[in-house]
């Protein structure tokens, strides 16, 4: 839920309403101020991390929820304010904004009431675009549509007719039900019997096996940390049997949905030593999706969790041979080794003295990642981005295993086998054993020969997408097409992080970073006049002028290097608040709801849980009991001491 939150701030909210200020509307400051505190609520570090009781967890779902929809009514107002001030010549229009800094192409998936008989068209330019008709769900049917350079932070019109037209499409998908295959000028995806997927890059040849299957492993730590038992059993989806569908097929796009379940230990034993010998079935459908013109496979998977004290998993087998993972971190990308050094069982005394509390007693191989991961050689590469899925391992040195949840019951214990001590107090936490639904999407792609900066993009457009406003004929002062700004750089290496306006300055502020060791030269060019730019830190306080050509500003960036810039664009007076009842911001098109209504839910807290807990709280009485015995006695001799008073 949080990167959700920071994507629907960062990458929609603020620069949509950057958009919308530049063409003379008002920046909803308040807004955004207010949904930016309800989540930065949620970020101290035992809250963000997970490592506290229940109720904070709770709260904060709730603190979630509130940025959320505060988000999302930032963004449909804007979406919905430029949308009316567009000049149509049309009676159904769909306006598609683009958040990104840069053009973008891409299919746009929206439900709409239409006839099946229609075409879509280009305002601008009156060209047929292509497009799919979906499945239809009662008065509503799902239409994808290609739409390319749609201006970056920016929007661009087009309109339908009530009129069937062919075009032509240079990349077709096309699908097999009786082969399970989806194909285009990119690579070949076969679903396996066992819901795995053998991926083929059409330009190498390499075939990459078993991709997406799911792992299950037992998870005997806290909330601070995962732990294996002494005696664990892994168990994987490679010898299930699938169900499988094709529920998409069209010259845009080809999707299946691929049905199946694992026998999963309902948890660890009472000495949580192994896990149980009772099994539990737990439901998973997930969703593999190929578009047109993509070099990516995208994958939705929704699960229900019915068990607990395990770890559950997505892998990907690359057989690369690398030396390192390299995955994005904040502001950055960072190369890890796939084998870590074993820890000194002695430490120094010096190390000692300074050691406060826990530490590790294995080498933590879990690491975290922002939107991808990639692993490659001289020969070939595999990278996988995410969506608010941030932990990934490196297992038997070339599959990237991406933790999707982990289920334990307990805040803190001192009994891990993979740290020394404890974190914390030993609280039972049973609703962090996540017995619920869970949503998850990844994808994965071939990766070799081509720049960190493509991978950037590549995350980009997964995370962010593009949204459609449907509006009708009407009057107004803006073009069918508008962007503020795009960047252009060395293999698109720099990479921008925000866009919004100044918190104490009627400025634009854009911040973006450079994470390659080399210096990398750009371009950061806008549609408005520049009046004046300046180079600001981090804190958006002046630290010098900077220089502007045309509209541009010509950028040399050192590596590791963040910029933030200060800009004042000439104001243009251009929107007027006025509202249509026709437009509205239409809702992306969503899988089919799982409910998995017939799934057999084990309860939060058993008896066994509540007679445990009652006998561990008279045991620490007992304790506590003692320990004040035992403090009034010191006390008192201290006291005599002092006085000489018996």
């Amino acid at each position: 839920m949080n990167r959700e939150c920071e994507n629907q701030l960062i990458k929609w909210a603020e620069p949509m309403s950057c958009l919308l200020w530049a063409l003379g509307g008002e920046y909803p400051l308040q807004l955004i101020d207010f949904a930016w505190k309800e989540l930065l609520k949620n970020h101290p570090h035992d809250s963000i991390c997970g490592v506290s009781i229940d109720d904070v967890h709770s709260d904060m779902e709730i603190r979630f929820q509130q940025s959320q929809l505060t988000a999302e009514k930032i963004i449909r107002h804007s979406l919905k304010i430029i949308s009316n001030n567009i000049n149509t010549q049309h009676e159904n229009n769909l306006v598609v904004f683009n958040p990104s800094p840069c053009n973008k192409d891409g299919i746009v998936e929206v439900a709409l009431k239409v006839k099946k008989n229609i075409s879509i068209f280009e305002a601008d330019t009156n060209k047929l675009i292509p497009f799919q008709i979906g499945r239809q769900k009662g008065d509503l049917t799902d239409i994808s549509f290609f739409v390319s350079s749609v201006p970056g932070a920016g929007y661009k019109t087009y309109y339908i007719q009530n009129k069937r037209a062919d075009v032509s499409l240079a990349d077709v998908v096309t699908a097999s039900p009786n082969n399970y295959s989806m194909e285009n000028k990119y690579l070949k995806v076969k679903i396996e019997s066992n819901g795995s997927i053998t991926v083929t890059d059409k330009k190498t040849g390499i075939q990459y096996q078993s991709i997406g299957y799911f792992e299950d492993g037992a998870d005997s730590g806290d909330t601070y940390n995962y732990s294996f038992p002494a005696e664990d059993t892994i168990i994987t989806s490679l010898n299930s049997r699938a169900r499988i569908t094709l529920v998409d097929q069209g010259p845009l796009l080809a999707m299946f949905k691929i049905e199946l379940f694992m026998n999963i230990p309902i948890a660890l034993v009472n000495n949580r030593k192994q896990r149980s010998k009772i099994t539990r079935r737990l439901p998973i459908v997930t969703y593999i999706k190929l578009e047109t013109n993509s070099p990516r496979v995208e994958f939705y998977t929704r699960l229900k969790n019915v068990a607990r004290d395990h770890r559950f998993r997505v892998v990907f087998p690359t057989f690369t041979d690398a030396q390192f993972s390299t995955s994005d971190r904040p502001y950055d990308v960072v190369d890890s080794p796939i084998s870590f050094s074993q820890y000194p069982t002695e430490l120094p005394e010096n190390i000692k003295q300074i050691m406060n509390g826990s530490r590790d007693s294995v080498p933590g191989s879990s690491l975290p990642l922002n939107s991808f991961v990639y692993l490659k050689d001289k020969r070939k590469g595999a990278a996988l981005l995410t969506s608010g899925l941030s932990e990934y391992e490196i297992i038997e040195k070339h599959k990237i295993a991406l933790t999707l949840f982990r289920s334990v019951g307990w805040l803190t214990r001192s009994d891990l086998r993979t740290r020394l001590g404890d974190a914390g107090p030993m609280i039972f936490t049973p609703e962090a054993q996540c017995l619920r639904h869970f949503d998850f999407r990844y994808s994965f792609m071939p990766y070799h020969n081509k720049t960190i900066g493509y991978l950037y993009k590549q995350a980009e457009q997964f995370n962010t997408g593009l949204k459609v406003v449907a509006t009708g004929k009407h009057n107004g002062s803006l073009e069918h097409e508008k962007g503020l700004l795009w960047l252009e750089s060395d293999n698109d290496n720099l990479i921008i992080s925000a866009i919004k306006k100044g918190e104490n300055a009627n400025k634009l502020v854009v911040r973006f970073f450079n994470p390659m060791e080399k210096e990398v030269t750009g371009t950061l060019k806008f549609k408005e006049q520049i009046q004046y730019a300046e180079i600001d830190n981090l804190n958006e306080e002046f630290q010098s002028k900077l220089s502007t050509k045309e509209n541009c500003i010509h950028l040399k960036v050192q590596p590791k290097k963040i910029m933030t810039f200060g800009i004042q664009l000439k104001q243009r007076n251009l929107i007027k608040n006025i509202s249509f009842s026709g437009t509205e911001l239409l809702s992306h098109v969503d899988f089919e709801k799982v409910t998995f209504m017939n799934v057999n839910m084990p309860v939060i807290v058993t008896k066994n849980d509540i007679k445990r807990e009652h006998k561990r709280v008279k045991q620490l009485q007992k304790e506590l009991f003692y320990s004040q015995n035992k403090l009034e006695k010191i006390e008192k001799k201290y006291y005599q001491l002092e006085t000489g008073k018996n």
